[in-house]
């Protein structure tokens, strides 16, 4: 797992934009799906260390899957910059609409 994120992490460093960093982690995503789908399921050796291995492989690749399919979530999301600008500008445009008053009509007691 350490090597697959140290390849990430230089791939992410030599990337110009967010879209290169996200096309990177999408097909990162289908390289170990792919591996998960058509590889071999069991291991079919005699050491039970072996068999282990293999299905710690496993495992590590679907946790894999998993943080690549957050970084995609994490990078899918408005950046914090574009945020700020939104925010600034819903305020803005509440403090120069006066609110609305209210009449009710009909009779008072």
């Amino acid at each position: 797992m350490s090597g697959c994120y140290k390849i990430l992490r230089q791939a992410v460093d030599g990337a110009k934009g967010m879209d290169t960093v996200w096309n990177i982690v999408e097909d990162n995503i289908a390289y170990c799906e792919n591996k998960l789908l058509n590889g071999q399921v069991d291991c079919n050796s005699s050491s039970r260390t072996t068999n282990v291995a293999h299905f710690l492989k496993l495992e590590c690749m679907q946790q894999l899957v998993r943080d690549y399919r957050e970084f995609a979530n994490i990078l899918a999301q408005t950046p914090p910059e574009e945020n700020l600008q939104q925010t600034a500008n819903k305020t803005e445009k509440k403090r120069e609409e006066p609110p609305e008053r209210k009449i009710k009509t009909g009779i008072r007691r």
